[in-house]
């Protein structure tokens, strides 16, 4: 059962929210050490690491599932660090890319079945 694109951006997106927080707590001692367990190199890490940087509303989009983009458009949004030009170049999703909510409401009713 595979999982689509975007779906895939909100989980790293989350995961480097909960990789922080163990840094933070001392679970873990940096993100070289996240990388190392879950064996990954310390250059996808640091592209996991760095969605954290993305523009407040465009987090928000992603992880609630209103905002439906691949994660490879989301490091091309990060090439700036103005907020404002995040949104514009992260608010413009490939029509392909995206899924209408009856679809995905559709697709969860065939998986969870």
């Amino acid at each position: 059962m595979g999982t689509a694109p975007w779906d895939r951006a909100a989980r790293m997106l989350g995961l480097a929210y909960r990789i922080e927080q163990a840094i933070v707590d001392g679970a873990l001692r940096d993100s070289s050490h996240a990388a190392e367990l879950l064996g990954i190199t310390r250059a996808r890490m640091s592209q996991i690491m760095a969605l954290q940087n993305l523009a407040p509303d465009i987090q928000e989009r992603i992880l609630a599932g209103i905002v439906t983009i691949f994660e490879r458009r989301l490091r091309e949004a990060m090439q700036t660090a103005s907020w404002k030009e995040q949104l514009a170049a992260g608010s413009q999703p490939n029509p392909e890319q995206r899924v209408q909510p009856t679809q995905r409401l559709r697709n969860a009713t065939v998986e969870g079945s």
